[in-house]
């Protein structure tokens, strides 16, 4: 596959992470839905303990964050980006710097990312 057809490839997941960012930062859960798997063997790992399993958990802890916190801002850096020799998966890696107000206090915690994605065009 040529090096153009690599570029577009990447450019789109990383057009869908940002588009994950920008629905987190609005705290927009319908948002966030359109880039999340629906898949009930979704997994996601966090700072919290074990492992959230499903869309379904996972939209009900983005929703507490969301209701926990307010003006959300995610910095992202270092995003790495690979295909699988078939192009059928894609993974990303990247840091981001989360900051939020947590009451009067604000919060910066930094998150190391792994993304898989499939259909990420």
């Amino acid at each position: 596959m040529g090096a153009l057809a690599i570029d577009v490839e990447s450019a789109a997941v990383a057009d869908m992470l940002n588009r994950y960012i920008e629905a987190v930062e609005e705290r927009d859960l319908v948002k966030c839905a359109t880039v999340v798997a629906h898949d009930d063997d979704l997994a996601w790992y966090g700072s919290m303990p074990g492992q959230i399993v499903g869309w379904s958990g996972v939209g009900q802890v983005m929703r507490g964050m969301f209701e926990a916190g307010s003006d959300i801002k995610i910095t992202q850096t270092d995003l790495r980006i690979h295909f699988s020799p078939d192009r059928q998966l894609a993974w990303a890696t990247c840091l981001w710097d989360w900051r939020e107000k947590m009451g009067e206090e604000l919060a910066a915690v930094p998150v190391r990312c792994t993304w898989v994605l499939v259909e990420w065009a």
